[in-house]
């Protein structure tokens, strides 16, 4: 009886978005379990929409890009936000095509946005010629399986799921934290438009101030990016590893005839200045031209796409990092506010924006772009001396970073 009354508690809470139960504000609605649950609560939440505009990132667009920003044109909603925290351009390429795969009886997307991260088109040296097997993309399995099942009795992987929203002990304990943070109306959530709530860092910045979280971030950005260095090719003059996977979206979106647009994420200049401090302004310049140009091949074989650059030393991310409280554009040197977000919006719809015209990717624009950041640089260092040289002492406290000042 007790297992009966746990099963029917979980069921009507669902925390994991299973069931598509109604969402009940002071119940149920918050869903704090997308902090560990996100792409099993995504696979069966997306594939229940049509929308027009589908955001694939990280946590970056994840939290920064808000479907309801009054920023989108009406012919582009509805939005849903299918970001996932923590994955990189070829799993979002790969759960993209799943996604597509499972919805076939639906309109496709008319529109994709995608947010490009430079960090995530890095990886560790290859120390032989052996390419290591990926990871199981537990993602694209289950949007596979969803793709697959017709009414009938549900794949295994699909039960295996139910199994564990209803059956278990993590259930039982999440449907619990589920009904106390609607109880309190706080805490971390998923919206019905997959929007990931910011709540978690507000509450960070609340309690820490958003100097404590810069700091945090940059600790972890010299953990990860210091030693060993990370590379975007196996050689020098080798082609970019991710750029596949960059083209597998390219190739999706002109099957399915949907307009592809590439955005260089925005980040705070002390993140940029770390990554220079490393040695990485080299790679980060190479990372858009070779982005550029294979965007540029495929707009003229007849793709729609395009890419935009909001990764630069632009005013509006120039904003003072405060000792207490919260900024108006970032939480944390990476990741941006839906205020920010907005911006981005503006920017690629027409709307005035903080952003300067200008930041479309071309063969022809692209040197400019560059030369155009360097320069902002320059006078970002000259107005944040003090800033910037430690910035310089926490990642290369004894020269350990190689070349620095790459690009200057």
């Amino acid at each position: 009886m007790a297992a009966l009354a746990a099963s029917a508690f979980n069921f009507a809470v669902d925390p994991y978005l299973l069931f598509d139960r109604p969402a009940v504000p002071g119940f149920n609605a918050t869903k704090p379990a997308a902090e560990t649950r996100e792409r099993m609560m995504k696979a069966y939440q997306a594939t229940r929409l049509e929308p027009r505009t589908v955001i694939v990132g990280s946590s970056r667009t994840d939290i920064g890009l808000d479907p309801a920003s009054p920023s989108w044109p009406q012919s582009m909603r509805p939005v849903y936000n299918f970001s996932m925290v923590g994955s990189g351009i070829g799993e979002q390429g790969r759960s993209l095509e799943a996604l597509l795969a499972a919805t076939r009886n639906k309109s496709a997307p008319a529109t994709i946005i995608v947010g490009l991260d430079f960090e995530s088109f890095l990886d560790r040296p290859r120390t032989d010629q052996t390419t290591a097997p990926k990871p199981p993309d537990e993602q694209a399995e289950r949007l596979a399986a969803l793709a697959r099942w017709n009414g009938s009795i549900p794949p295994t992987r699909i039960l295996l799921d139910y199994a564990g929203g209803l059956l278990t002990i993590d259930a039982l304990k999440d449907s619990a934290a589920t009904f106390a943070a609607n109880r309190a109306r706080a805490g971390p959530g998923l919206a019905s438009n997959g929007k990931l709530s910011d709540a978690r860092l507000r509450n960070w910045t609340e309690t820490e101030g958003a100097a404590a979280l810069f700091r945090q971030k940059h600790h972890t950005i010299i953990k990860q990016y210091r030693y060993p260095r990370k590379m975007l090719a196996d050689t020098p003059d080798g082609p970019m590893r991710e750029l596949t996977d960059v083209q597998a979206l390219i190739d999706l979106a002109r099957s399915h005839r949907m307009k592809l647009v590439l955005a260089v994420q925005p980040a705070h200049p002390e993140h940029l200045e770390l990554l220079d401090a490393m040695g990485y302004w080299p790679d980060y310049e190479r990372w858009k031209r070779d982005l550029t140009r294979s965007v540029d091949e495929a707009r003229r074989a007849g793709t729609d796409v395009s890419l935009w650059d909001f990764g630069g030393y632009d005013d509006v991310v120039q904003e003072p990092v405060p000792s207490e409280g919260a900024m108006q554009w970032f939480w944390d040197p990476v990741h941006y506010t839906t205020a920010l977000g907005n911006e981005v919006l503006n920017a690629l719809y027409g709307a005035p924006s903080r952003f300067p015209a200008g930041v479309y990717l071309t063969p022809d624009s692209i040197e400019g772009r560059l030369a155009s950041i360097r320069r902002d640089r320059d006078e970002y260092r000259r107005q944040n001396a003090a800033t910037v040289q430690q910035l310089r002492k926490s990642a290369c406290p004894a020269g350990q970073c190689g070349v620095v000042g790459g690009g200057s």
